[in-house]
């Protein structure tokens, strides 16, 4: 009787111990946000606001570049990088937030010769491309 007893709680202990490793691996994780980013009314928008400067990339593709509409910014492949500059799910390994971020790897930040985006301006986008790059 004392051998069940021990034997289930060992049982339910161990099947503990896989859900605790699993809550730390959410945890480290836990950068997506749990409310979505809108293309439309918070990415679009810094877009607009940022990357169109003298026409660099909205209306046209400078560099590959054309940041004008959600269709335009997901098919865009930089010369720079030769890949598309938008890795939907992927900030880390998207081009665009290299260039907008304080020391690219490649090439100069962006915008050219106008004022940097802002930490939370980076962040939206970056929290936008992880979440999937959606048009909504």
């Amino acid at each position: 009787m004392i051998r069940r007893i021990a034997g289930a709680a060992l049982l339910v202990l161990t099947s503990l111990f896989p859900a605790c490793q699993n809550e730390t691996i959410l945890t480290e994780i836990g950068e997506i946000p749990s409310d979505p980013v809108s293309y439309a009314t918070q990415v679009n928008p810094i877009f607009q606001a940022t990357c169109g400067g003298a026409l660099c990339h909205i209306s046209q593709a400078t560099n590959g570049v054309d940041l004008s509409t959600h269709d335009s910014a997901l098919s865009s492949v930089g010369l720079v990088y030769g890949i598309n500059v938008i890795e939907a799910g992927n900030a880390t390994d998207s081009p665009i937030i290299d260039k907008i971020s304080p020391s690219p790897e490649n090439g100069s930040r962006m915008p050219l010769n106008a004022p940097t985006l802002s930490s939370e301006q980076i962040q939206t986008i970056r929290d936008w491309i992880n979440q999937g790059a959606k048009d909504n």
